[in-house]
């Protein structure tokens, strides 16, 4: 572990620095490199990761934060719009108010700004996905946008991380539209896509979004099985965040 690597007063020093130094001026320091402070906001940042996708939400928003303070003051931010876009997928049951939606907007904005256009599509998806919601027709349109968008970079670019997630989120579009054939063709792309460049986690989502597409079109038992396979596969890997979507799927 990075922090057994690190002494507890280099810690502290990283600490400080990000609470005292403006963006993307720190400099040489006799206690902690540069290299150590970045080192240090990676692998936090990550933790949090790990934490968010056991279903830790205080500890992912914990690590979420150390994380952005102090690649925020690096000027990392490429590093910074990423975690930024997680923290963001805290939700409303962690963050309070409009903070996820404003901390989407930085996201966007740290990317733009670092010209990291993958980073920057990555995060309009989440956006147009927590913008779906059945009947709001101007929303449905904006997200639409943002999806296809993101889809022609993908594609333009061979970015096959972006396919995916923009796959997924036209998927979910349509299913907010009702048009549940192409919902199924939009998740079966995605699948394929996670499974030829081996993206696991993705593969178990995937998996639930289909199952729940099978049952809506009228296929419950297809469906749930696919959902029960998406479960022991999450459960192997101690996935919780897909378990709790594949029991509210199943009606849980």
């Amino acid at each position: 572990m990075i922090e057994r690597e690190i002494s507890p007063k280099k810690w502290e020093r990283a600490q400080s620095l990000a609470d005292q130094a403006r963006p993307g001026s720190v400099q040489a320091d006799p206690v902690i490199s540069y290299e150590e402070m970045l080192a240090l906001g990676l692998t936090t940042g990550y933790r949090g990761l790990c934490d968010l996708f056991r279903g830790d939400m205080l500890g992912a928003r914990r690590g979420f934060e150390q994380a952005m303070a102090l690649l925020h003051r690096l000027g990392e931010l490429r590093a910074l719009a990423i975690f930024q876009r997680y923290y963001a997928s805290l939700g409303q049951a962690i963050l309070e108010g409009g903070v996820a939606d404003d901390m989407l907007e930085r996201a966007i904005c740290s990317a733009q700004a670092a010209h990291q256009m993958d980073v920057v599509h990555q995060g309009r998806i989440r956006r147009a996905d927590r913008r779906i919601s059945p009947g709001r027709l101007d929303e449905l349109a904006r997200s639409n946008r943002d999806l296809i968008d993101a889809l022609r970079y993908a594609d333009s670019t061979d970015t096959y991380r972006v396919r995916v997630e923009a796959r997924r989120g036209l998927a979910r579009l349509r299913i907010a539209s009702g048009d549940y054939e192409v919902a199924l063709e939009h998740a079966i792309d995605a699948m394929t896509t996670a499974t030829r460049y081996g993206l696991s986690l993705r593969k178990i989502d995937l998996r639930i979004l289909i199952g729940e597409i099978l049952i809506l079109r009228g296929d419950p038992l297809s469906g749930r099985a696919l959902i029960h396979a998406a479960i022991e596969a999450a459960t192997r890997i101690g996935y919780q965040r897909a378990l709790a979507h594949a029991h509210t799927a199943l009606g849980g």
